[in-house]
């Protein structure tokens, strides 16, 4: 199992559209160190928790859930195809 935390910490900072200034203080610690949290490849459980609270996202569940990493082209081009279908099934 594959997590590269600092990368999904990073994705998903980005989809909450808020700042590195606003998250590092949020979290305790300085703009310097919120980026270098981007960079991890592991972290500490209790800062985990910390940015959890912030981003209202459950980190902990990219562990316990088996999580391998985002899907590949070809697997989200499949995974396009199905919703479409699946949207057609609906619309029907």
């Amino acid at each position: 199992m594959t997590v590269n935390i600092g990368v999904e910490i990073k994705a998903v900072l980005h989809t909450k559209g808020m700042s590195i200034s606003e998250f590092a203080r949020r979290i305790g610690t300085s703009r310097e160190n919120a980026y270098s949290i981007f960079n991890r490849t592991s972290i500490d459980t209790e800062l985990l928790l910390k940015i959890c609270r912030v981003l209202e996202y459950d980190f902990f569940s990219l562990y316990k859930n088996g999580f391998t990493g985002p899907p590949t082209r070809d697997e989200f081009e499949e995974l396009k195809k199905e919703v479409e279908f699946l949207k057609k099934i609906l619309a029907a």
